[in-house]
């Protein structure tokens, strides 16, 4: 299952990323900010799950989650799409 390690460091680097899963975590909002030369920063402000808590005997889920911000640098050439479908 996704994320069944605690992670918790307070902030993560580029060289973490690989190591960290995304699966099912909220994305609550976005922005994106104008930089020079045309390129830009896309940030992203989401609930990170640290840690999926199983309930005994049950196969639901609970989950230990900290806000996170997700900045990507240098942005260009952007193709944004939203389904509300669902």
């Amino acid at each position: 299952m996704p994320g069944d390690t605690a992670v918790s460091p307070a902030r993560w680097s580029d060289d973490d990323f690989p190591s960290l899963s995304w699966h099912d975590n909220p994305i609550h909002g976005w922005a994106i900010r104008e930089g020079e030369y045309g390129a830009g920063e896309l940030v992203l402000d989401s609930d990170f799950i640290l840690e999926w808590l199983r309930e005994p005997g049950s196969a639901r889920c609970r989950f230990r989650i900290a806000p996170a911000t997700l900045t990507f640098d240098e942005v260009t050439e952007l193709v944004v799409s939203l389904d509300w479908a669902r």
